[in-house]
């Protein structure tokens, strides 16, 4: 007690100095500090886990790992086309999850919606083109329509979700305006 008021004016500016200090670790530190939490989201919330498909930001891929502070992904898309791997490993700060969208392909719903672009001609038979393009697609995913309505029902029962079209449909635009949509 005796040596408080002594040193009194130095405690001002000793709290000062440990204050800005102190405020510097957990700046410099951020993504350290953030990174546990980010991962506690992912394991608590199923978030994502191993073997799911992913985008966080401007990075898709599969997930391989996630690990304390960052998760790594087998990296999809970028320089190739469409959803192939393009053989790079990304890794992104579990931080991420807390500051942004994550977009997850797996998880709920496990059927993508996609689209092939079909250049024609203004010559082209355009019923003969959709035909044939309906014809196709419907042949592709034959056996699969039954499975996405499962799921579907599955995805509705956790979310609020209408029932979309599930079939194969074609739509044909010209110079951006869609002509008809099925």
């Amino acid at each position: 007690m005796f040596l408080v008021p002594l040193f009194q004016d130095r405690w001002g500016r000793i709290s000062l100095a440990l204050g800005v200090a102190g405020v510097g670790i957990v700046v410099a530190l951020q993504d350290v500090i953030a990174g546990p939490a980010g991962w506690f989201a992912i394991s608590f919330s199923k978030l994502y886990t191993v073997e799911d498909r992913i985008q966080v930001g401007d990075i898709k891929g599969d997930v391989i790992d996630i690990s304390l502070l960052r998760t790594t992904l087998l990296e999809a898309g970028n320089w190739v086309s469409k959803d192939l791997h393009n053989s790079r490993i990304a890794r992104i700060a579990n931080s991420l999850v807390l500051k942004g969208p994550v977009f997850n392909c797996t998880r709920g719903f496990r059927f993508v919606w996609d689209e092939i672009k079909v250049p024609r001609t203004a010559q082209s038979d355009h019923g003969l083109a959709r035909a044939m393009l309906l014809g196709i697609a419907e042949d592709t995913v034959a056996d699969l329509p039954a499975e996405a309505e499962r799921a579907w029902r599955y995805a509705t029962h956790r979310y609020r979700l209408e029932s979309p079209g599930l079939e194969p449909t074609v739509a044909m635009a010209v110079n951006g305006a869609v002509l008809n949509s099925h």
